[in-house]
């Protein structure tokens, strides 16, 4: 029997988009995607802004793809950006209030998601399906 196991996680991914962009749009936050999602909870937790470039690493995405995601949050008013004082050629990313908002709009539809995908799952296989997780992308990260 062939492993599926790459297919499987990919098929779930594109499931886990596709809820959060239709529960987006029925929220009234048409053209955003999970990464915008993603970036949002993280700028969130530095009240004082983010720099791009660490941003880009901590969502493990590539800074142009970062920039590219700010800048569209940045056009609908979800963030700020502005010159750091400790290096001026680094941007700092801000949320508004329009981000604010935003923030409690997708914290809702994963706490929705997550009691999704959850439903009917022991707490003991949560664990051991994100432990098994966690050492997936470990492996991966080790080869990168």
């Amino acid at each position: 029997m062939q492993d599926n196991t790459m297919k499987l996680i990919s098929r779930s991914k594109s499931l886990l988009d596709k809820y959060i962009q239709e529960a987006l749009e029925k929220k009234g936050f048409s053209g955003l995607v999970s990464s915008h999602g993603e970036l949002i909870i993280v700028v969130a937790e530095y009240k004082n802004g983010i720099i791009m470039k660490d941003l880009a690493k901590l969502i493990g995405k590539d800074p142009s793809t970062v920039s590219s995601l700010v800048k569209k949050l940045e056009k609908n008013d979800y963030v700020s950006l502005s010159k750091s004082e400790i290096d001026q050629r680094s941007r700092l990313v801000k949320l508004k209030s329009k981000g604010w908002l935003f923030l409690e709009v997708i914290t809702d539809i994963s706490n929705q998601l997550f009691d999704l995908i959850y439903n009917e799952i022991e707490d003991d296989n949560r664990i051991v399906f994100r432990t098994t997780l966690n050492k997936i992308i470990n492996n991966l990260d080790k080869e990168m």
